[in-house]
């Protein structure tokens, strides 16, 4: 075992100098060296052994060195006393910390970690007595000696005040020997803490420790400097063992006051100090001073004889199973009947909310079912009522404004399928038509309005032959100018463009195969009620038809079916405080047609060809519009469409006409004329 001391002051003692940081650290070379720290500390850092002891320790009073005796001088009863502060006073793994004889005050946190253990206080038997020779240089200590000195010299040892608060974790110890001890204790559930004779803790809030062990030492559970209105509660996670003593605040008037609770095994003897009160209780609780989930042998003790005076009567402290509280039969009997006279005054309110409540039940019940009957009436009406009939002139504007951007969209595509369907096999060319519609709509979701609309379309396409059929490819950019005249006064513009391309197949059996697709944007403006909204959208179709081509003599009957798939993109407005939503409508539309013409060849070169086109189209679909959080709903149903036509050839120049009509069961009537013409080479 090597034991050193060092009688030096550690950091800055002058508070006008700059105090650096330093930390002090000790590792012993066994669990048994051991280094004396008698000189005082104010470290602007951290004391830390990792290994071994470190004694923090007054020091004898030096006298002149005995000659005769060849001895140092020292007397058990004169020793200077010191002082230690730091930021933190740590030990960890087998280290420990002693804080000796002769340390009045002792300033910073105490870290201990793993199985190290710190002793705060002097504690007879356990802390090393260490002195070191003036004379020789050698330091000595006094071990595990209950005796290394007098019990008068004891009971004239200043008492540590220690100022700070600890943390203990793992498995470590503390233990509190001739100390003064006001800080919070943060301690794992394994740690443990040993409250040595004249060791006292107060208690400064409610806290919650490991293994508690007790061999005189005091908890002070209500510090004398604490407001008298608040109560404290000592946790402990694990055992309570040995002699304790406690000091209790209560308030026996509102049943209220500090508290221990054990959660392990409790054993050994306890004795409590609970002050007499002149205040009577009021509340029908016991007054419950320790609460033990695990007793073992244990005897607690109140006061002298047991017993606390408040008001009236005096209250004995009685155990139950699991409890130690302060009781009085009087009070008792008190409580007893408070309790029996509250479940009862209980149980007469419970039964009148009972009554009550069936009442309450069937006068809810009665209302339920005229609300119910009510409401089964207006959704009676309401079905009987069409939704045209019942929305605003700004839902209907929002209503006739997505069906006229439906059927712009359709008006765009079937002029395309008209005219994949229809161009021959064996020609390249530019072509431009113009198509007119003017439409009247009449549904049972909106109130009818007019659309008159001028279609634009410019494209190019090509054939190319191959051994087992023809195809044709092209392209065409669409325009459509359309102005709407809305129910009450209300009217919109949108001008719409769209890229296509297309393609047929035509083998050379007569069956033909035939597609288009397209994409663009559409700019739109609505008024109602001088209120005006901008949006924009975009739009998207696809189509896709198989037919069959025969040709007998001059005639030409071209059945064909297909389908048709139309994308209106989101739009969102404002018409004044009115806010429409308009989600992405997706609109399917089956369709089947047949198509019959006749071929005059002139003696001029030039081909008539006069026509006739009949196609039933089913979008048999819904689509939403939401109106200030409202869902209304748009539908797309059934039409015939017809359509007669006449077209001339000649020379690379072809030329046509066509009128049309269509009718259907939510679009009401539309009627269209358009003329195209082509240059072919």
């Amino acid at each position: 075992m090597n034991t050193g001391s060092y009688y030096g002051w550690l950091g800055e003692s002058d508070s006008n100098q700059k105090n650096g940081a330093l930390d002090f650290v000790y590792t012993g070379n066994s669990d048994a060296d051991t280094l004396v720290l008698s000189g005082g500390s104010q470290l602007n850092g951290n004391i830390m052994v990792n290994k071994g002891n470190v004694v923090l320790s007054g020091r004898p009073t030096p006298h002149a060195y005995d000659y005769i005796k060849n001895k140092d001088v020292a007397y058990e009863d004169d020793w200077q006393t010191r002082t230690f502060a730091a930021n933190r006073f740590v030990a960890q793994n087998n280290g420990h910390l002693y804080v000796g004889r002769n340390v009045s005050r002792i300033q910073g946190d105490i870290v201990a970690q793993n199985t190290a253990q710190a002793t705060v206080g002097y504690v007879a038997g356990e802390t090393p007595v260490c002195s070191r020779s003036d004379h020789t240089g050698a330091t000595t200590c006094d071990l595990n000696n209950p005796n290394a000195i007098s019990e008068t010299t004891y009971q004239n040892l200043p008492r540590t005040e220690w100022v700070g608060n600890a943390t203990l974790s793992d498995t470590a110890k503390l233990t509190l020997g001739k100390t003064h001890f006001a800080g919070s204790l943060h301690a794992a559930p394994e740690t443990t803490l040993v409250m040595q004779r004249d060791s006292q803790w107060h208690m400064p809030s409610d806290q919650t420790i490991g293994h508690l062990h007790g061999e005189g030492g005091e908890i002070v559970l209500h510090p004398v400097n604490a407001e008298p209105n608040t109560f404290n509660t000592l946790t402990v996670a694990g055992n309570l063992s040995g002699d304790l003593m406690w000091d209790f605040n209560i308030d026996i008037a509102q049943n209220k006051g500090d508290q221990v609770v054990v959660n392990g095994l409790a054993s050994g003897n306890h004795a409590l100090t609970v002050r007499n009160t002149t205040t009577e209780p009021t509340q029908p609780q016991r007054l419950v001073l320790m609460n033990l989930q695990n007793k073992g042998d244990i005897t607690v003790k109140v006061n002298a004889d047991n017993t606390v005076d408040a008001g009236t009567w005096r209250y004995t402290k009685t155990d139950d199973a699991q409890t130690v509280y302060l009781y009085n039969p009087v009070k008792e009997k008190e409580f007893a009947d408070a309790e029996a006279a509250r479940l009862a005054e209980e149980k007469r309110k419970a039964e009148e909310a009972a009554r009550l409540a069936k009442e309450e039940v069937e006068r809810k019940q009665a209302e339920l079912e005229k609300a119910q009957a009510e409401a089964k009436a207006a959704a009676k009406a309401l079905r009987r009522q069409q939704q045209a009939n019942i929305v605003s002139v700004y839902s209907n504007t929002a209503l006739s404004e997505l069906s006229s951007q439906a059927y712009t969209l359709e008006h765009i595509g079937n002029r395309i399928e008209q005219r994949v369907h229809h161009t021959p096999h064996n020609q390249t060319g530019v072509w431009l038509e113009s198509d007119w519609q003017n439409m009247h709509h009449q549904s049972s979701q909106y109130r009818g309005y007019e659309q008159r609309e001028m279609l634009t379309q410019l494209g190019a396409d090509t054939s190319i032959s191959t051994s087992t059929a023809d195809v044709l490819i092209g392209g065409t950019i669409s325009h459509a100018n359309s102005h709407v005249d809305f129910d009450g006064q209300a009217t919109g513009n949108t001008q719409t463009t769209m890229s296509s391309v297309y393609g047929k197949a035509q083998l050379h059996n007569g069956v033909f195969a035939a597609a288009d697709a397209g994409y663009g944007r559409a700019q739109s403006e609505v008024n109602a009620d001088n209120l005006n909204a901008d949006f924009s959208l975009s739009i998207a179709e696809v189509g896709a038809s198989l037919g069959y081509t025969l040709h007998a003599q001059n005639w030409q009957i071209q059945p064909h079916i297909g389908v048709r798939y139309h994308r209106i993109g989101q739009a969102q407005y404002d018409l004044g405080n009115t806010h429409v939503d308009v989600p992405t409508a997706h609109i399917i539309a089956p369709h089947a047609g047949v198509s019959v013409a006749y071929r005059w060849q002139l003696a001029n070169g030039a081909v008539l060809q006069p026509a006739w086109r009949s196609v039933y189209r089913d979008a048999n679909r819904d689509a939403d519009v939401n109106v200030n959080g409202y869902g209304l709903t748009q539908r797309f149903r059934r039409q015939w469409e017809n359509e007669l036509s006449m077209s001339v050839a000649l020379a690379n120049w072809q030329a046509g006409v066509h009128i049309g009509y269509a009718k259907g069961n939510e679009t009401g009537s539309r009627k269209s004329a358009g003329a195209t013409v082509k240059i072919i080479w």
